[in-house]
């Protein structure tokens, strides 16, 4: 019996283990968003509760124990908001988004007349709507931060006052995701469009500002090469 609660002890705080790292890694790269992603936790919860109803509970718990025990039903109420919640709102803005956005490219692509300039013209505000609810729906959600601002960079008509728009969102993803390379890249390329002398001095920076996050990228130091070439 020592043995079986050893090892279901053992068993238990592994299970804690990993989705502890799984939150910690989520600040970088992982989306809650994902379904496979919030099973997986949800599965790790369950194990955990398992494994503790086997347990041979002693008379005189440990303070370590006691609270742990309410461990797993602060992290449900935690996750809650993001598996449910945030999921049915942002989520599925998103997803309508992309479909919206998909036809703004396939109509691009096609020889504009009046009527397809006037459609590609309701399509681009249209995605631009879904993509700001998306936002207000989670504005602590970098991923929609950053698809707001391409959203912004793709379009055909892109203004003064667009481009300043897309800079706000590439640089609140930043703050939410500081760890990331993935915001740093979006905005190296945001100043690589604008090809001015000064914004590709910006894009290197960004482009070295992302290499030191994940030095181990290859594509990111040919960016680099690719925004000093540009400035000579």
């Amino acid at each position: 019996a020592d043995a079986v609660s050893e090892t279901n002890i053992g068993l238990q705080q592994g299970a804690k283990a990993a989705i502890g790292a799984v939150l910690t890694h989520q600040i970088v790269d992982f989306d809650l968003r994902v379904s496979a992603i919030m099973s997986a936790i949800f599965l790790l919860g369950g194990m955990c509760l398992a494994l503790n109803e086997r347990r041979v509970e002693s008379s005189r718990p440990t303070r370590l124990e006691r609270w742990s025990r309410a461990f797993l039903p602060l992290l449900a109420v935690a996750l809650i908001p993001g598996a449910v919640w945030f999921s049915a709102t942002s989520g599925v803005t998103r997803r309508v988004a992309e479909d919206v956005e998909k036809e703004y490219r396939d109509l691009v692509l096609q020889d504009q007349n009046h009527a397809r300039w006037r459609r590609c013209r309701e399509l681009r505000d249209e995605a631009l709507s879904l993509r700001r609810q998306a936002v207000e729906a989670a504005t602590f959600d970098a991923d929609a931060w950053l698809e707001l601002a391409g959203s912004y960079m793709n379009s055909m008509t892109m203004d003064t006052i667009m481009e300043q728009q897309a800079l706000n969102c590439l640089r609140a993803a930043e703050r939410l995701r500081p760890f990331s390379f993935i915001p740093k890249l979006q905005l190296a390329s945001f100043y690589m469009r604008r090809n001015m002398l000064g914004d590709l001095e910006k894009a290197r920076q960004a482009y070295a500002a992302a290499a030191a996050r994940y030095p181990l990228h290859p594509g990111i130091h040919l960016w680099i090469g690719d925004a000093l070439l540009l400035q000579n």
